[in-house]
């Protein structure tokens, strides 16, 4: 049976608390500026070549885990590993290849997928403005989208828990992404049950 692995995403309720909590209980794994609550991560997912045009210096100096990004200039530029992207409707199977669904946290827990864990953890998975936020850091710089295509995203996570061949448990504070069981994160972690949806 695999490990609990649990994938953070930039959501406002991502919260410094619970990623210390994750520490040495759980795989971890971040998506984009994720990395910079949890440096120690064990793997970072970042998919846009311009994302690591501003932040891949620091995530160089900064980051020891595995690195992957969508983008072959990212890739090759950053060392980061390239994953591609496939049209595969909620997962793809194929191991070098994640389904897009727009969204690189959507992307993140696909990934972490091929790794057969016994159940993927969502941290930071808002999918909506929590307190007038898209991300817990504030806005990307330089009026890169903040927040768009989380309608889109909850679509594709739908189709996600329809076929992901892993449980996903979503623990997330505050999220507006209802296909997946809810529960506490320390609850998870420490035994307790699991509620559905």
């Amino acid at each position: 049976m695999g490990e609990t692995w649990v994938c953070m995403a930039s959501g406002p309720s991502l919260c410094r608390g619970d990623v210390e909590y994750v520490s040495g209980r759980a795989k971890v794994a971040v998506a984009n500026d994720a990395w910079t609550m949890a440096p120690w991560a064990d793997l970072l997912l970042a998919s846009d070549a311009r994302w690591w045009q501003w932040h891949g210096g620091r995530v160089i100096r900064g980051f020891r885990g595995e690195r992957y990004t969508c983008s072959r200039v990212a890739a090759n530029r950053y060392g980061a590993r390239l994953v591609g992207l496939d049209s595969s409707e909620g997962w793809s199977t194929d191991p070098e290849r994640v389904a897009s669904g727009g969204l690189t946290g959507y992307r993140l827990v696909n990934l972490v997928g091929h790794r057969k864990p016994s159940r993927i953890l969502l941290l930071g998975y808002d999918m909506q403005h929590t307190g007038g936020r898209a991300h817990f850091f504030g806005d990307h710089p330089n009026q890169w989208p903040n927040g768009q295509g989380l309608e889109a995203g909850l679509s594709a996570f739908e189709r996600m828990a329809e076929v992901s061949p892993v449980p996903i448990i979503n623990c997330s504070r505050d999220t507006a992404l209802t296909c997946f069981p809810r529960a506490d994160l320390r609850e998870v972690l420490d035994g307790s049950s699991v509620s559905a949806g």
